[in-house]
């Protein structure tokens, strides 16, 4: 067995076994010859290297194989001849970078009867591919040579090259260069070689657009290119493509946004683009509908986005709904949603869900908040059914939900009245509480208990759900009791489902999969469908996945005729399947198989229960090429099974699309497409389906698609397929923000100087910020809005304010401003003690520093022969520093030094007393053993 062990963490260690043969074969040229005959407790130390095969121990060495950190059990032989008694010992010494578990070293005593050792040797997380040496068997005997035995490894190969992005999405103008920075890295254990091309959009320049790369183990290498955004070109997204070959084979691709703002575009005009489009769908004899669309999106404020819709038009149905579809327009209830980072207000078509058991997937007309902080999630809804024909009028919805947060808490209440039509049946009011638990940071365990009322009854529901998420492992279990079913607005009255999926390596994943639902409607009194399925998938090449699934499902229904007899239907499905996908630079391929079984029940009450089981078999197949300009797919699809007669029934689909730049012919941004498809199977005579459009931009703001469609599924009662012909005129334009993302304050007088902007202190007008190319001037009561990067500082250009006032130190968009106030130090220098002559001492060397409370610093210059003045000191206090070091007198300060309180009106004046060193002298000493004590002389 061998014994591998992966460091996941500082503080474990993960053993893995597995059975096989043990790689490290001894091929020591001290190993015994087998016609030697001797026994090792025999053989006089002084000889046994003679005896040995071999007079010398120079190439001795043992291989093994491993991966980096990784660690190996490697096996050692020992010679025949080795003496097995005295004082030698045989060690086994670790090279640089390798580390060895467990005993290391023996005695010769100790290897009595022994024919081997056992060296546990870890291969560093470092090691290159190849032979490299991990350790030295070295082998002491008193009275012979040491002998050393190398053991080497060859370390298998480990690939690792990713792209790093220095920014996700690039930002560029029409007319300017974009530049995309990227960094290749290498944690591989072999110098990576590999061609970088660079792919942008047709007539955009790149530079440049591909080269070469080598990348050592263990390091990355920084590259640029640049790329020349044309003038005539629109705002919006554009994609570039950065691609990784390693001798012409894809290693790996990333794709890259660059967002383009347009020439013209501003701070002040980036807002919400209003679009309004007219469609017309018609066929040859004129017959026809037309829709007519509003949309406006985009941001309104700084961080408020708006969306909203409105449809007006004539009903369309059939082929003039498709056409409409085709087109991009369609037909909706007028709808407004504003979001923010801290929630979500939609009015007109609204929805939400508030839990399993209080409610899902309440939709009506009315509205929608969602709104969420730090500790709190709040979910609203209050709106009006949608009524129709057959679910009746509407009626009220309304419904609470709240979250709070209680550390690893988080604790959840619910209240619900939810209506569907008035004959629909469909109602529920609820009152829900629950939790959920996170334990550590992968686990949570959640909990709910409510009570919930429906149409013909009530009772209690119950749910819980256990998951797991981490870096390799995705796990999820819930159980849910919903008495009222689906017409209480629940996914099902019982429900069951667990999935989890998990990367069992680098290469090989697995996805497990298991339900069972039943429920309970006004339509049936037994609904319910089971199923599970188990999918792995694996990698065989950076660009090629291949993929085998199991899977079985069924469903079964049962309703009750007016003569309260049982009918019903069901049906089931057992499949095992496998597939294949890969993709090589522009060209992607894909194909699967399944076969299984596939069964129909059927219950009348006048035959009773029927089942039918029968073969099938599907084949699906697609292969596409995607280029700058250029677009073609085809797909394939057959599904092979039996009727009740036990004849071969074929259903196939095959179709065929395709996209192309007309940008030569209509201009920048004009794309044509087309699509054939062809079903078979499906009904008595195949159905053909052509399909041809063409988007072209007029202008920057106005576009026109035209549409044509043949399709024979909606033929008419002569049996033929006219042809639907569709036209959409679309216009946009962007407008401005309400008000333009940026920042915004006050420049104003700090009267008090404490930092902050209190009521009485007046603004300044007239001052000018700058933050990058953005400029601002604070208006009359000091307030001033400046766009650009919120990273960066604004910066307050102190030649707009009046005379001698200066920017006062503050970390808020609001900026205080003061007078440029005058302080000064009066040092006065006591004379020394006993000595009544003024003492005469030089200050000009001495440096005062003067601190505010952030530790900003001013420095005071020497106006006197003992006065220090600070020239500009913001209104504040400050603590004063004094570095006397300069001075050719020795001096200290008498007394702890104190503040400076600068205040309006007043030149703050401080005095420090500074006193000099008392100077002793001492007789020498007599150089005979007697002593005198010191005497002092001042």
């Amino acid at each position: 067995m061998r014994l591998h062990l992966f460091a996941r963490s500082a503080s474990a260690i993960v053993f893995v076994y597995k059975l096989g043969a043990v790689e490290a074969e001894a091929q020591s040229p001290l190993k015994a010859r087998s016609d030697r005959v001797a026994s090792s407790a025999t053989v006089p130390a002084r000889n046994w290297l003679a005896n040995a095969r071999g007079d010398a121990a120079t190439g001795a060495r043992i291989v093994a194989t491993g991966a980096p950190s990784t660690f190996q059990i490697v096996t050692i032989p020992l010679p025949a001849e080795l003496p097995r008694f005295g004082n030698g010992s045989v060690e086994v010494i670790p090279r640089e970078g390798f580390r060895i578990i467990g005993q290391h070293r023996w005695s010769l005593p100790a290897l009595s009867g022994k024919a081997s050792i056992v060296a546990i040797i870890g291969i560093p997380a470092s090691a290159r591919f190849g032979v490299a040496t991990g350790a030295d068997v070295r082998i002491d005997v008193p009275g012979s040579p040491t002998v050393s035995i190398a053991v080497e490894f060859d370390v298998q190969l480990v690939t690792g090259l990713s792209v790093r992005l220095s920014q996700a999405t690039l930002n560029g103008r029409t007319g300017s260069p974009a530049t995309l920075s990227y960094e290749l890295v290498n944690t591989g254990n072999a110098t990576e070689t590999v061609d970088v091309v660079v792919s942008a959009p047709a007539e955009w320049n790149l530079k440049p657009s591909s080269g070469e790369a080598s990348i050592e183990p263990g390091s990355s290498i920084r590259r640029k290119a640049v790329v020349h955004i044309p003038r005539n070109i629109g705002s919006g997204s554009f994609f570039l493509r950065l691609d990784l070959l390693d001798k012409g084979v894809l290693r790996s691709s990333v794709p890259i946004t660059l967002e383009v703002d347009g020439a013209t575009t501003n701070y002040s005009s980036v807002g919400p683009e209003i679009t309004i489009a007219v469609a017309r769908a018609a066929n040859r004899s004129y017959s026809g509908s037309t829709l007519t669309t509003a949309s406006i999106r985009g941001p309104l404020f700084d961080s408020v986005r708006i969306d909203a819709t409105l449809s007006v038009g004539e009903g369309a149905s059939g082929p003039f709904s498709q056409a409409f579809s085709r087109l991009g327009s369609y037909s909706s209830s007028p709808s407004v949603a504003l979001s923010s980072p801290f929630g979500r207000l939609a009015v007109g078509a609204a929805s939400s869900s508030f839990s399993d058991l209080t409610g899902l997937y309440a939709y009506g007309r009315g509205a929608a908040l969602e709104a969420h902080r730090p500790g709190w999630h709040l979910v609203g809804l209050g709106a009006m059914s949608i009524a129709s024909p057959s679910a009746g009028a509407a009626q009220p919805m309304a419904g609470l939900r709240a979250d709070v947060g209680l550390g690893r808490i988080t604790v959840m209440s619910s209240l619900s009245h939810l209506r569907g039509g008035d004959r629909s049946g469909r109602q529920l009011d609820a009152m829900g509480l629950g939790a959920s638990m996170a334990f550590g940071a992968t686990t949570t365990l959640q909990a709910e208990l409510a009570r919930r009322r429906f149409d013909g009854g009530g009772g209690t529901g119950w749910s819980s759900e256990i998951s797991r998420t981490d870096a390799e492992t995705d796990a999820r279990v819930r159980i849910t009791h919903a008495p009222g079913g689906s017409d209480a607005f629940a996914r099902a009255t019982d429900e069951i489902v667990g999935n989890v999926s998990r990367a069992l390596s680098r290469r090989m994943s697995m996805i497990a999969n298991a339900w069972r639902t039943s429920d309970e409607t006004i339509a049936f009194s037994n609904l319910g469908s089971s199923g599970w399925s188990l999918r792995s998938e694996y990698l065989i090449h950076p660009t090629t996945r291949v993929s085998v699934e199991a899977r079985s499902s069924g469903v079964r229904a049962t309703t009750k005729d007016s003569r309260d007899m049982s009918t019903g239907y069901g049906g089931g499905e057992r499949q095992f399947s496998a597939g294949v996908n890969s993709v090589f630079r522009e060209f992607y391929l894909s194909g699967s198989i399944a076969g299984g079984t596939l069964d129909r029940k059927t219950l009348t009450a006048a035959a009773g229960e029927a089942n039918r089981r029968s073969p099938e078999i599907l084949w699906n197949a697609s292969a596409a090429w995607r280029g700058v300009n250029t677009t073609a797919e085809i797909r394939g699809r057959l599904d092979e099974t039996r009727n009740v007669g036990g004849e071969v029934v074929r259903q196939s689909n095959l179709s065929l699309r395709g996209t192309q730049s007309l940008a030569t012919v209509f201009g920048s941004g004009s794309t044509g497409d087309i699509e054939v498809e062809q079903l078979r199977g499906f009904s008595r005579n195949a159905t053909m389906l052509v399909r041809s459009g063409v988007s072209i931009p007029v202008t920057s703001t106005l576009g026109i698609k035209l549409y044509a469609e043949r399709n024979s599924q909606f033929a008419t009662l002569s049996g033929d397929s006219p042809w639907t012909f569709a036209v959409r005129f679309q216009h946009s334009a962007r407008v401005p923000m309400v008000r333009p993302p940026g920042t915004t304050g006050y420049v104003y007088r700090d009267i008090n100087g404490n930092g902050k902007r209190e009521a009485g202190e007046p603004g300044v007008e007239g001052a000018v910020l700058t933050r990058g190319k953005e400029l601002a001037v604070s208006d009359a009561a000091g307030k001033y809005r400046l766009g650009g990067d919120k990273r960066a500082d604004v910066v307050l250009d102190e030649a707009s304010l009046p005379l001698g006032w200066v920017r006062e130190p503050a970390a808020s968009a609001d900026i205080p401003v003061g007078a440029a106030l005058t302080a000064e130090i009066h040092f006065i220098v006591a004379p020394r003690v006993g000595d009544a002559a003024e003492l005469q001492v030089d200050l000009s060397g001495i440096r005062a520093v003067a601190r505010d409370a952030m530790g900003r610093e001013w420095q005071a210059t020497m106006t006197g022969s003992n006065v220090a003045t600070f020239g500009a000191l913001p209104v504040g206090n400050y603590s004063l520093a004094l570095d006397v070091s300069a001075v050719d007198e020795p001096l200290v300060p008498q007394t702890k030094l104190p503040t400076i309180a600068v205040t309006t009106g007043i030149t703050a004046s401080v005095t420090i007393r500074l006193d000099p060193r008392p100077v002793r002298m001492w007789m020498a000493e007599p150089k005979s053993a007697e002593k005198r004590a010191p005497t002092p002389s001042k």
